[in-house]
């Protein structure tokens, strides 16, 4: 069995998901890239559906990925 060197770090949250106005979120540690998909057919597609941020933070990027959702569905809808 191999272990790690005390300078090797391993990162538990590489990927996270989170469902947000019938959006699924996916946020990949990358510096965090997003890719957000609908979860129903009704739903806009995004034209860009994924991006990269200059955030470390994660919760920036889910809020990042919050504010394109709330832009395309008020632009859709009107």
């Amino acid at each position: 069995m191999q272990v790690p060197h005390s300078s090797q770090r391993f990162e538990p949250r590489a990927q996270r998901q989170a469902r947000y106005r019938g959006y699924d979120i996916l946020m990949q540690r990358r510096g965090w890239v997003v890719t957000m998909k609908p979860s129903r057919p009704e739903l806009p597609v995004f034209r860009r559906y994924s991006f990269q941020t200059a955030t470390q933070s994660e919760r920036e990027a889910l809020a990042q990925a919050k504010r394109r959702v709330d832009l395309s569905k008020a632009s859709y809808w009107c």
